[in-house]
């Protein structure tokens, strides 16, 4: 499974949607969604601005642009 792949289902989440993201353990993290965004570019240095616990932005090849998902950890 490629990045796309892996990644594809961030374009329909919604606002207050969970995630769940296991790490290679086991252990597991959950987030809530907090904030959506497209965007045409992203500049990947602003996207740790401390106020989220998760972010994850993935290109949508049919519009060409970036869907970005912001969550906090819950």
């Amino acid at each position: 499974m490629d990045y796309e792949e892996q990644f594809a289902c961030l374009k329909q989440l919604d606002m207050g949607n969970r995630i769940v993201v296991t790490d290679m353990t086991g252990a597991q993290f959950f987030y809530e969604v907090a904030w959506i965004e497209r965007q045409k570019s992203v500049d990947e240095g602003k996207m740790d601005n401390g106020e989220f616990q998760l972010s994850l932005f993935v290109r949508d090849t049919l519009s060409m642009e970036y869907v970005i998902v912001r969550c906090h950890s819950i």
